[in-house]
């Protein structure tokens, strides 16, 4: 899956008309998005949040989240503990050596 960098930011409409976005949208960012990701980290914008995302992130976490659910119902309580304890899903990947990597090291 395609790795991709969720950012989070509570902006004026200014902000928005500066880079033609929209409120709530999600996009993704092209050539004149250039210098978006300098202004959110600039001290004007707040809220800013950081968040791993994209197909295989979501893969994972569904899994680990379908592992970790109740199996009572299927096995024995031991069977169960076991099974919960297991319940670990990893992915392996890298970010890039820019800023926006930094924010997820």
């Amino acid at each position: 899956g395609g790795p991709l960098l969720e950012v989070r930011a509570e902006v004026k409409q200014q902000f928005l008309d500066d880079f033609g976005l929209r409120p709530n949208a999600i996009v993704q960012v092209e050539g004149k998005h250039k210098n978006l990701l300098n202004e959110i980290g600039a001290a004007a914008v707040t809220g800013v949040t950081y968040s791993v995302t994209g197909g295989a992130a979501s893969a994972a976490l569904a899994v680990q989240a379908l592992l970790r659910s109740d199996h009572d119902r299927f096995m024995s309580p031991a069977e169960a503990r076991q099974a919960k304890a297991a319940a670990e899903v990893s992915i392996l990947g890298g970010v890039g050596r820019d800023p926006m990597g930094s924010q997820l090291s």
